[in-house]
């Protein structure tokens, strides 16, 4: 009795033809048109062009409200300790030395 085979057999691929492009226009003067580099130099940073879409406006102020709210709960945590630090230390020094 052969085996049977658990895995779907490979589907061909249909191949589709390449969209036409587009006519280009021609500048006048002759220049060319500036191209944008596709890679940058190692060692720099890669910077985006052109202005931000509506989504990414809106995540970037929601992740501020959240690293602002987060530093402020760190700022207060890290003050109550050192409060926390300097009660210890008068009520130390006051047992301590009496």
């Amino acid at each position: 009795m052969p085996k049977k085979r658990r895995s779907r057999a490979r589907q061909r691929t249909i191949s589709r033809p390449s969209p036409v492009a587009a006519p280009r226009e021609e500048r006048v003067g002759g220049a060319p048109a500036p191209v944008r580099p596709r890679f940058t130099r190692p060692g720099t940073i890669a910077r985006a062009t052109g202005q931000p879409s509506q989504t990414l406006t809106r995540n970037a102020t929601a992740e501020y409200g959240f690293v602002v709210r987060d530093l402020r709960r760190i700022a207060i945590t890290a003050v109550g300790s050192l409060v926390l630090l300097g009660i210890a230390t008068v009520v130390a020094d006051f047992v301590v030395f009496k």
